[in-house]
């Protein structure tokens, strides 16, 4: 799934929680607050791999004689 599907899915849950609000439906929100803890999960899953990721990659691009010079200085 895609940042703008996750967005998209964000919004829809936004709706339907004041949707919920508005009729006091106990189950309904809390329904609607379960989507939303299982898609911020997702979405934190995501960030994490995607940190690794940009982590990993900047290691490798870094030349090792720059990273000892900078601690030299």
């Amino acid at each position: 799934m895609a940042m703008k599907g996750i967005t998209k899915n964000m919004g829809s849950v936004v709706r339907n929680l004041d949707s919920a609000l508005n009729s006091m439906d106990l189950q309904k929100i809390s329904a609607v607050m379960d989507k939303f803890e299982s898609q911020f999960e997702e979405l934190d899953v995501r960030t994490s791999v995607l940190e690794d990721s940009m982590g990993a990659a900047t290691t490798l691009s870094t030349p090792k004689e720059s990273v000892d010079a900078l601690i030299q200085q």
